[in-house]
């Protein structure tokens, strides 16, 4: 995206923050400024498997977050900037940025619907390229939405959405893509908190830059469609299920053995026991975008779980731990002898936060990852350990 772009959305989010700040009295209530400082500590920085490096990086970031209603309409948003600096590698340097709006309206006959978009730029993840190289990833998502609930029962939705991944380093922009999506739903609720439905999603992918492969020239472009049931359930005031399962069908015209069809969900779980102690879960299967030479998508099966306990007003214990396969979908054929590569991937991480006063929070959290991979030189192991401290102004 360029940086005219950029700049004009910049200047309009900046443009509606500023004219609700104009009324004092709005912006006591809706505004909140903050400022953060960050540091990490990581004992291999490029996730490599030998060689391994340690740095520290320094992160500042300063913001505003928006949440103004006026009668039935909500305008939500937040707009940030960050400053990252690597200590012992400063070729990886940035100042990276995120922006969000959205409009939640809705009229009196119970129509209602969302109109906004997101932008943000940072470092591209280094277990992806597991080398020095600078690459900002900057990603776009604009949405609209029409919602019909007329009899306080039944619910349709129509949902069309556009999404954009850019990298800026020139040996990575065959991974830039584009989606355009229409995601239908229709359901009723039972009573509070609970719905079923199903719902149809069709999307068509494009990869603006072609990958080429010894002297082939490959569009990896595609289409989706993708049908479903989706639910969720209040067992009692403590706990809460949601399910969706689908079945999932991705084509792609020139490379079909890169097609993928099966099924494709999520399940997961809240648990609130007491107003001090949380309780969350998930198993799932997606498909998403990756880089990698030998594919254009990635297949995960995956398991989160984390836990967090609030034993005074000020602090706060928590804990998450994730498992997840991933199958590096393609076609391995198109490579003489590359075969499909599959990773697992683990983390377990724990963290302390102390509000220390109404507008000063700090904390430190430590995090250890590892991946293995039936490709050489992809595995790692690393440690991460990191503080934070942030101040609101509202």
């Amino acid at each position: 995206m360029s940086g005219v772009l950029f700049h004009e959305r910049a200047r309009l989010l900046a443009g509606v923050l500023c004219a609700i700040a104009a009324w004092p009295a709005l912006a006591k209530d809706t505004l909140q400024p903050y400022v953060e400082i960050r540091r990490m500590w990581d004992d291999n920085l490029f996730r490599t498997e030998t060689d391994t490096r340690s740095g520290t990086i320094d992160i500042a970031s300063a913001g505003v977050a928006l949440d103004w209603r006026y009668g039935r309409q909500q305008v939500t948003g937040r707009a940030g900037a960050n400053q990252v600096r690597y200590r012992e590698f400063g070729q990886l340097d940035y100042d990276g940025y995120d922006l969000d709006l959205q409009w939640n309206w809705q009229t009196a006959n119970g129509i209602s619907g969302l109109l906004g978009c997101s932008e943000s730029q940072t470092q591209s993840s280094l277990a992806d390229i597991q080398s020095s190289l600078s690459n900002l990833h900057t990603q776009r998502e604009c949405k609209a939405g029409l919602f019909a609930n007329p009899s306080g029962i039944w619910q349709a939705r129509l949902v069309i959405s556009d999404n954009e991944s850019n990298n800026s380093d020139p040996s990575r922009q065959v991974y830039d893509w584009q989606e355009s999506g229409l995601e239908a739903t229709l359901g009723q609720t039972f009573s509070i908190g609970n719905y079923a439905g199903g719902f149809l999603r069709v999307a068509e992918g494009k990869f603006p830059n072609r990958q080429t492969v010894g002297a082939l020239r490959i569009d990896n472009s595609y289409r989706q469609q993708e049908a479903g049931l989706q639910a969720n359930y209040r067992l009692s005031g403590a706990t809460h299920f949601s399910v969706r399962a689908a079945y999932l069908q991705r084509t792609h015209d020139q490379v079909p053995e890169r097609d993928f069809d099966g099924l494709s969900g999520r399940f997961s779980f809240k648990w609130q026991p007491s107003g001090k102690t949380a309780l969350n879960g998930a198993l799932y299967r997606n498909v998403g975008a990756v880089e990698d030479l030998n594919a254009n998508y990635i297949v995960a099966d995956g398991m989160t779980a984390s836990a967090a306990w609030t034993p005074t007003d000020k602090t706060r214990i928590s804990l998450d731990a994730k498992l997840e396969q991933r199958a590096y979908a393609g076609d391995p054929g198109i490579i003489s002898g590359l075969s499909q590569r599959k990773d697992e991937v683990r983390s377990l991480g724990a963290g302390f936060d102390y509000q220390a006063h109404r507008l000063a929070g700090l904390g430190v959290s430590a995090r250890r990852e590892s991946r293995e991979s039936n490709e050489a030189g992809r595995g790692y192991r690393a440690k991460v350990v990191q503080t934070y401290l942030r101040l609101t102004f509202y």
